[in-house]
């Protein structure tokens, strides 16, 4: 028997165009390390080219987002054509459930890994079901060591390795797929789990993949603390409020915490108290970026075009907080709704959707939707001068050296 886990591309983006630093997948390298052992199973990353339609295979497991859904219904059409079983999972088909069945013999929802030993066996005994729902959320214990052998790992970032050890997150912001996906849920894997699969690690830095890293605070100072040893450097992707956790943001320094990712979204209050980011506090931002510097931890922070209250002020109001504020780096993006978000559902419910061609989402310039106050050409345009001006070489330079400075626990005496 022969499986085939695939991986699509989405030919809009940077990193599918090979134009980026390339981390490998984490959900694949998973599933495969659940297959039984008598089983021939293989990962194919699209974005460079793996993907072998002709191969003889049993069954095809695909996970896709909304900007990947229009390529993974292509390859999954194409090998049910020619008789091969098609699974598809992820976020996208497990919000747009309906429609990911029209292209696939079986759909999973929620986390494929609770359920993908007894899709097999079902497979194998000829009684594979339409679907295979992992709602309730399952415990985050005993999840296995991924298979990251088999992927091609020169297509990869040499120095990083892929850890995930929260899933989730209790907040509720309008525009998350976080949110509608796990269902402002917070689960954690046991910390002695997390701990294992980092001592089998032989790169010098760890990506936490998590939504929310310091979700529980307790949970992660008992992680931290257990890192310490392994003098091992991470990044990840957190809520903005780690950076006002003195003790939490000491423990995430001393265990080798290097950069975290914030989601600040906007610099109007209004803006966020609409987006339910209640978290976020505007005047906040510059002493909690001072924080983490003190801490000689990286700041990037996310910025995001298009809400209802923005309009023609928002870009330069944004684009002066931007060349004001300490940030190392920098992301920003025009909204886009994700399907299934409420956001998404009211939008599409004033008619505001103005594309439901999922390939179109993969271009993160690129207005979907009618904004409120502007037309969709003026957020773009408007979006991509403030990145221009964000990005030119003088700014990068500057912030650079001021990153290289924190990086070596300097920034205040040298920059």
């Amino acid at each position: 028997m022969k499986i085939n886990l695939i991986l699509p591309s989405c030919e809009d983006r940077k990193e599918d165009r090979g134009d980026g630093l390339v981390l490998p997948p984490l959900n694949l390298p998973i599933l495969a390390a659940l297959v039984p052992g008598d089983i021939d199973v293989r990962i194919s990353d699209d974005r460079f080219g793996e993907v072998d339609l002709d191969e003889d295979l049993d069954l095809v497991g695909i996970t896709c987002i909304t900007e990947t859904a229009m390529r993974a219904y292509e390859i999954a059409d194409e090998y049910r054509r020619r008789g091969v079983k098609v699974v598809l999972g992820g976020i996208h088909p497990t919000l747009m459930t309906e429609e990911a069945l029209q292209h696939a013999d079986t759909v999973v929802r929620g986390d494929a890994y609770a359920t993908w030993p007894q899709l097999i066996e079902d497979f194998r005994c000829g009684n594979l079901e339409k679907l295979y729902n992992a709602y309730p959320l399952p415990s985050l214990e005993n999840i296995p060591h991924p298979r990251f052998d088999l992927l091609n790992e020169s297509n990869y970032v040499p120095w990083a390795r892929l850890v995930n050890a929260t899933r989730g997150c209790y907040q509720t912001c309008s525009f998350c797929s976080c949110t509608a996906y796990w269902e402002a849920t917070y689960r954690t894997r046991p910390v002695e789990d997390v701990i294992r699969e980092i001592q089998q690690i032989d790169r010098p830095v760890i990506t936490f993949v998590d939504d929310d890293m310091s979700g529980y605070p307790q949970y992660a100072r008992k992680l931290f603390k257990a890192m310490i040893p392994f003098r091992k450097k991470w990044v990840t992707q957190t809520r903005i409020t780690l950076l006002n956790d003195p003790e939490l943001l000491e423990l995430a320094a001393e265990s080798g915490c290097i950069a975290v990712f914030v989601g600040m979204e906007s610099i109007s209050p209004k803006t966020l108290l609409n987006m339910l980011k209640f978290q976020n506090k505007v005047e906040q931002y510059p002493k909690l970026l001072e924080n983490a510097h003190r801490h000689n931890i990286c700041v990037e922070g996310g910025f995001v075009f298009g809400f209802d209250e923005d309009d023609h002020t928002t870009f330069e109001e944004t684009l002066k907080f931007i060349l004001n504020c300490e940030l190392d780096s920098i992301n920003i993006n025009v909204l886009h709704p994700i399907p299934g978000t409420p956001i998404f559902q009211s939008l599409d419910r004033e008619n505001r959707i103005l594309s439901h061609r999922w390939a179109d989402w993969s271009d993160h310039a690129k207005a979907v939707y009618q904004p409120k106050h502007m037309s969709p050409s003026e957020l773009e345009s408007g979006t991509a001068w403030v990145l221009e001006q964000t990005y030119t070489g003088l700014r990068i330079a500057r912030r650079f050296g001021k990153t290289f400075c924190t990086a070596n626990g300097s920034r205040r005496t040298l920059c």
